[in-house]
């Protein structure tokens, strides 16, 4: 049975890690005309204001802090001391500023039609950054073009892109004359980046879809549809085979009727029936930004313990990392980050895929066999200091006798 779908878009979340300096970086972002500094405004965000714990509000999301006079204040001032204020904030976020008249569907005219609705580019100034591009499909008919959609734009970013056909799968988009020139946007963005700490080069998948409660309801259950959604969570194909032993594997998290998410290393996804209303209001709404912010909270642990666990293994600039380490524990590693139920469900269920705790243990362990490596190394410098001084002192002593003698 096709499903078909009423409301779609998926975020797709780009990591990256910034080479050189943080201060340069952002002076690249702020003198960007393409890009714009976002600024969170208490009424005009409320429900991100609301959801977050202040520990974590004050820190992720800039402008919750301020007032509109002190904003404005800043952002007349030149990008030098702009700087010097904005790069002490652990978290900025700009938007990118699409072209809305660029021409799209140029060339072909089969394939699977993409908009771009926002380009966003999220900076920890830990370098550990972000680049979310939310997209939705044109004329969208059938659950298989997403399904097909979001596995091939996932490997948009990797090696193995122009190798593979996709099944003769053509994308285009609104924005763009061709999706190539929204890769080379996105290096262009990012510039040159470590991706060591990524299991590969695809992007993780955030992903929303409602589907006509014709297809989902009470005598259509979610059981006769489970194999579908097992695809959408996973990101397969729609042509993808799952064998019976996959399909009872699958369990779901139910919070609302007629709504299930699912959770994996790779991908997270809201699959919902337009039977209840709620479905394609308000929920929507809440899954791209709350929830959203909650799943780039998880991610950044998760990515972060993996950079220090890295780099304390070289053994070098310990100090500098244990502060690096310090300021992270005290910025953005909480075991609360809302009061919010379901908020604190889902943050919790990504720690335990991402096996978070294990990850910052892993990370304390590093740190403390740096820290030992590191005083044995000041231990055997100045060892051999103290021997070369006293083996000076002994040829100073046998020149003198020598003299003395003669």
């Amino acid at each position: 049975m096709e499903l078909k779908p009423k409301y779609q878009y998926t975020y797709f979340i780009k990591p990256f890690i910034i080479k050189g300096s943080y201060t340069t970086f952002l002076r690249r972002m702020l003198e960007n005309e393409n890009l714009r500094l976002k600024t969170w405004e208490k009424e005009a965000d409320a429900d991100v204001y609301s959801y977050f714990l202040p520990n974590i509000r004050s820190k992720m999301f800039f402008g919750f802090d301020y007032s509109r006079t002190e904003v404005e204040e800043l952002r007349k001032k030149n990008t030098q001391k702009k700087l010097r204020k904005l790069s002490k904030y652990p978290c900025l976020q700009f938007n990118y500023i699409l072209n809305e008249n660029a021409s799209g569907k140029i060339g072909m005219k089969d394939g699977i039609f993409f908009d771009i609705g926002k380009i966003n580019i999220v900076c920890f100034n830990s370098g550990l950054c972000f680049i979310i591009i939310k997209t939705y499909l044109e004329d969208i008919q059938e659950f298989s073009n997403i399904l097909n959609f979001n596995y091939k734009f996932r490997e948009l970013m990797s090696e193995e892109y122009k190798l593979k056909k996709f099944e003769k799968i053509n994308i285009q988009t609104s924005n763009f004359s061709s999706i190539f020139s929204l890769k080379t946007l996105i290096l262009n963005i990012t510039g040159k980046y470590e991706n060591t700490l990524i299991e590969d080069d695809k992007f993780y998948v955030y992903s929303y879809t409602c589907i006509d409660g014709e297809n989902w309801n009470d005598k259509i259950t979610f059981e006769d549809i489970k194999i579908e959604y097992w695809k959408y969570a996973n990101v397969c194909p729609s042509g993808y085979n799952v064998d019976i032993n996959l399909k009872n594997q699958i369990q779901p998290i139910s919070n609302w009727q007629y709504a299930r998410f699912g959770f994996n290393k790779n991908a997270c996804v809201l699959f919902t029936s337009s039977l209840n209303p709620y479905n394609y209001t308000k929920l929507p709404h809440e899954f791209e930004n709350q929830y959203l912010y909650t799943y780039l909270i998880a991610l950044y642990q998760k990515l972060y313990f993996k950079k220090l666990t890295k780099e304390f293994k070289t053994g070098k600039r310990v100090l500098k990392i244990r502060n690096n380490l310090n300021s992270f524990i005290k910025y953005f590693w909480h075991k609360e980050i809302t009061k919010d139920e379901i908020g604190s469900s889902f943050y919790g269920r990504w720690l335990q895929i991402y096996e978070t705790e294990n990850l910052y243990l892993e990370t304390m362990n590093m740190y403390d066999l740096a820290l030992k490596e590191n005083k044995r190394k000041k231990t055997d410098y100045s060892l051999k200091i103290i021997v070369i001084l006293l083996l000076l002192c002994v040829i100073l002593n046998i020149a003198e006798l020598i003299q003395v003698l003669h």
